[in-house]
């Protein structure tokens, strides 16, 4: 069949339009890998193609990539990459609220708590029903001891999202602070019927527990976060110091040296530290126990 000349023309004008996939479709897959927080490498990689773009992007999309390759960075551990696209995602769209809640995460973690909070304050200027938002700033006002703002800022994030798993586990921490450990187990055991799966819950259930000096229920929670997450440290630290509470200074001294074998460098001498003082006191008890022995035989000879 011969197409006619006209329609010809009409085809090299609409094609591109509608049959040029890799035109139309590569900016969409590159905003899916920046947003794929499970592959932070290509998060990065993606987010940084986008960015490359300058002004053919608009600059609240150059902000969001900006955000977004901060989160990847952060999840690979380089902060300060992260700190600065935070503060590149901001400067772009000051009233970009979620990226001061993420800029403040960073803080958080460099150890910079009134800049964190300076952060969550204005995420919330910006978000007031974040419910995200509100546990963060809660953390950090628990972190700077100031237990009753930790407190009702949670208590808000509840209203807000009544399933929020970890905002009951956290404010379950803040009772525990405070010293009212029934409300603190209340808590725990709604967060761990939201999240049966988040290892976390059972971590913190287990310190009311273990403070409550109900050390077999503790041990039982903290047996199930370590199931569902062996690789961390701060699991096995918890089990070993409620070991030590309840007498078993073998079972202590085991949890702490795998601790120490997971745990960052910073932990370490900490736990060596308290290693070293169940074994002597495991060392005494050896020496305790011989002593009668020795008694008795120096009788018979």
């Amino acid at each position: 069949m011969v197409v006619p000349a006209r329609l010809l023309l009409i085809l090299a004008v609409i094609l591109p339009m509608i049959g040029g996939p890799a035109m139309a479709q590569a900016p969409d897959r590159l905003w899916a890998d920046c947003q794929a927080e499970d592959n932070p490498e290509g998060q990065i990689r993606a987010c940084g193609a986008i960015i490359a773009r300058g002004a053919r992007e608009t600059v609240a999309n150059r902000a969001i990539a900006f955000r977004f390759r901060g989160i990847a960075h952060r999840a690979r551990g380089n902060l300060g990459a992260a700190l600065a696209d935070h503060n590149q995602a901001i400067r772009l769209n000051p009233d970009y609220g979620v990226a001061y809640n993420d800029r403040g995460v960073v803080h958080r973690n460099l150890g910079n708590l009134p800049a964190a909070l300076a952060d969550y304050n204005a995420a919330l200027r910006l978000m007031p029903r974040d419910s995200i938002a509100l546990r963060n700033r809660a953390v950090v006002h628990a972190a700077m001891r100031n237990f009753p703002a930790a407190l009702a800022d949670l208590n808000e994030a509840v209203r807000l999202n009544s399933r929020y798993a970890t905002a009951y586990s956290e404010r379950g921490g803040v009772h525990r602070s405070l010293r009212n450990l029934d409300a603190a187990l209340a808590d725990g055991n709604i967060s761990v019927e939201l999240a049966p799966s988040d290892p976390d819950m059972y971590n913190e259930r287990a310190l009311t527990l273990s403070e409550r000096g109900e050390h077999a229920a503790a041990l039982a929670d903290f047996d199930a976060a370590i199931r569902l997450d062996p690789g961390q440290a701060t699991y096995y630290h918890n089990r070993g110091l409620t070991h030590r509470d309840r007498g078993d200074l073998a079972a202590a001294r085991a949890d702490l040296i795998r601790a120490s074998d997971l745990g960052p460098a910073d932990m370490r001498a900490e736990l060596r530290a308290i290693i070293r003082q169940l074994e002597v006191q495991m060392n005494a008890a050896v020496s305790t126990k011989s002593r009668p022995q020795v008694a008795q035989a120096a009788q018979a000879a």
